[in-house]
């Protein structure tokens, strides 16, 4: 549902260093699994969630990869449809449930 959204807001809305913040998303790309399992240890354990079945969602509740994949699909939808949905008087986050 993030990378959902996410996705959406990187493809179709303009927000100030939105092509930055892409870039700096891509670059966590880079960084191997196996780096990320220490720092996200002690990020759960400080927040008491060790042994609780919050935290398996917590650490996979957003995603990199995911996060492009949807950005990808929604740059391949044209633009025609976002700006019926504008005439019609829809949003950005109504456009986004289309």
């Amino acid at each position: 549902m993030f990378a959902s959204m996410a996705g959406y807001a990187f493809a179709r809305i303009r927000f100030p260093d939105r092509d930055a913040l892409f870039s700096a998303l891509l670059a966590l790309l880079m960084i191997p699994v196996f780096v990320t399992i220490v720092p996200n240890y002690i990020i759960v354990y400080r927040l008491g969630l060790i042994g609780n079945l919050f935290e398996l969602a917590l650490l996979r509740l957003v995603n990199v990869s995911s996060i492009f994949l949807m950005r990808q699909y929604y740059l391949s939808l044209l633009q025609e449809v976002f700006d019926a949905a504008r005439l019609d008087g829809c949003g950005p986050i109504k456009a986004f449930s289309i």
